[in-house]
Order: C-alpha cells, then structure tokens, then sequence
C-alpha cells in the first residue's frame, strides 16, 4: 500500500502543496498579526508579524493569541495543533485547503479583535 499510494510524485506534489498554503495563509495572517513558518508541508503559526528565523526569535512570546486561534479554528471545523502547528495530509484537496484559508482568516480576525 505503501508504494502505491506514499509514491515520490505523491510526496513531492504535498510538499508544493504545502509550500503555496503557507504563502498564502501567511500573507492573510500578517494582516492580522500573526505569520506562519514553515516547509513543505509542515506549518507553525505564530502570534508576531516581526522576522522570524530561528525559535529563539520567539522566547517570551504571549502564546494566548494562538490558543484563542486554535479554538476558533475548532469553532469553524478546522484542527490545528494548540501551539499553531499545522500539518498537510495526502487526502487533503483544494477544497479543504480554501476551507481552512477561510477560517484562518476569520479566526485571526476575531483574535485580532480581541486585542492580542
């Protein structure tokens, strides 16, 4: 099962895949002062719109923004880790993937407006 379905066109198209949510999420994101880091299909959400290059650029952090975000994505049907990480799957489509740029954008908002 393996070989048939976890094939390196599989992979490689997941990894651009992922590349080009994290674009976007991250452009919507810093609208609302958030950004998200990533590669691939591996995503972080994180409550600053400064440069971030490395995790010690995030010690000391308030982290209550991206546990408000984590449930309003819960409210509007979408699973992120509690710390703001996001991971892609096969199985996911361009459907889902407009889905959870939808509710990012509006669960940033309301965080946003919650004055974090």
């Amino acid at each position: 099962m393996l070989s048939t379905v976890l094939t390196r066109s599989n992979l490689d198209a997941l990894f651009e895949r992922g590349e080009s949510l994290r674009k976007r999420a991250d452009a919507l994101l810093r609208e609302h002062g958030f950004q998200a880091t990533g590669w691939g299909s591996l995503m972080g959400i994180h409550p600053t719109d400064a440069p971030t290059n490395r995790a010690s650029d995030l010690a000391g952090m308030d982290k209550r923004p991206v546990e408000l975000l984590f449930h309003e994505m819960l409210e509007r049907g979408v699973y992120i880790g509690k710390s703001g990480f996001v991971t892609l799957s096969l199985p996911q489509t361009p459907e889902t993937d407009g889905h959870f740029l939808t509710a990012l954008e509006s669960s940033a908002r309301v965080v946003a407006e919650a004055g974090f």
